[in-house]
Formats: C-alpha cells, structure tokens, sequence
C-alpha cells in the first residue's frame, strides 16, 4: 500500500473513532442501511395521536430506528428521538412497549405510509406556526429524503378540514391557541380541552416528569462509539 494510501486510511479510521451516533446519523451513514421494518399504532384512522417506528438493519443484524409522535389533527411532530445499534432482544420488547400506551397495540406498515405521515404532519404544522420537536434534526435523517422517489399517499391532516387542537398535560394552550388564531384565526379551528394519561408515552422526553437528558448517555456511551467501525457496525 502507498505512503498516500496509508495516510488517507488512517485518517478516516481517526474520524470514525471520533463519531458519536448522533454524528453517524446525521452523517446520512444511517441513510444507506436497508429499512427493517416500520410500525404505527392500530386505530390509527381515528386518533390524531399516532405513534410511529421506522427501523433500519445493519448486516450485523443490530438495528437503528427512529421513534416519532405524530399529532396529525394540529401540532404534527410533537416528539422523536432514536436508538442507536441495538441488539433485536432489546429492540423488540422496547417497541412493544412504546405501543403499550394505545388501546390497540402496533400494526406493520409499508415504509411510504411512514414517510408520508411523518412528513406530512410536520408540513401541515408548519403551515400553522408549529416547529417539530427538537430531535427532527437528527432523527429525519434515519428517513428517506422527501423526495418523489417516494410514493406519495394521500393522507388527511387536521379533522373535519380544520385543525383541531386537543390539548394534553404538558401543552401550552394559550401558545398554541395564539399561533392558530394568528395562522387560521378564531373560529376556524377546534379546541378540545382532553387531558389523558396516554397523551404522552414513556419515551417522550419533553414531556416525561422527571426525566434526565443524561439519560441517553447511557445508551450511546462515547468508548463504545469509538470502537464502533461505521462501515459494519459491530454488535456490542
């Protein structure tokens, strides 16, 4: 091998060894890994709240996924976050839980209606003043690009051919009511005061009482990054 070579390998393998699954992500490393499988909650036609998992497999036979909260009658992306190289005896007892919260459990999707939904809503809250959680700016990176090379399917979003804001425990109403009365003005939308313990689930951690950021650390600890080749993720 060539001096050059050599060098150009061994500064790649440096940059490799100083990328955290944040940066892998958004790297669009995550992009390039087959989707797996994609789940939303069941009854899903008829609850604006909707609970989706969008899953890519490395050839190790870990995976990466996606998790997005979806209010499609207003807010759109009212959280997301992901988990990073999981092993699937821990990947698929978590999601099952994740849809514990709905009434009906989860149903497999194909991955357009995923991507139709998850982009849909943000574009149709954006329309209305809202900005999707936080996290989008990692997490849309473990979805295709909207693009049309993606089936567009025609989804519905507010209800009734407005919005409706159905407020939960950890909503600002006033905020909210003040976007939607500037966006669409008073009287062109509906307001449902409807406070559930389901509204927000286990892993939402805006609205999580109690919840640490530093968390998460746990599950993407820095020494297992570096150890990590980004090419062929290896198992922990």
């Amino acid at each position: 091998m060539s001096k050059k070579k050599k060098q150009a390998k061994k500064t790649t393998q440096v940059q490799q060894q100083n990328m955290t699954p944040e940066k892998y992500v958004i790297s669009g490393r995550a992009r390039k890994l087959p989707i797996y499988e994609c789940f939303i909650n069941k009854g899903w036609e008829n609850d604006g709240l909707r609970s989706l998992v969008v899953t890519r497999k490395h050839t190790t036979g870990n995976v990466t996924y996606g998790i997005y909260l979806v209010d499609a009658y207003c807010l759109g992306l009212k959280s997301t976050t992901f988990r990073f190289n999981q092993p699937y005896f821990e990947y698929a007892p978590f999601v099952n839980m994740i849809f514990e919260t709905h009434d009906f459990g989860k149903e497999k999707i194909d991955y357009a209606l995923a991507h139709n939904m998850i982009y849909g809503g943000v574009a149709y809250a954006e329309d209305l003043g809202f900005t999707p959680d936080k996290d989008w700016k990692i997490t849309q990176f473990l979805l295709e690009e909207d693009t049309e090379d993606v089936e567009l399917i025609e989804l519905e979003f507010g209800k009734d051919g407005k919005p409706c804001f159905i407020s939960g425990p950890y909503d600002n109403v006033g905020m909210i009511m003040n976007k939607l009365n500037k966006s669409v003005g008073e009287g062109n939308y509906d307001f449902i005061s409807q406070i559930l313990p389901n509204t927000s689930t286990f892993w939402d951690d805006d609205y999580e009482e109690g919840y640490d950021d530093d968390d998460d650390d746990d599950d993407y600890d820095e020494d297992d990054a570096e150890n990590i080749d980004y090419e062929e993720v290896k198992p922990k």
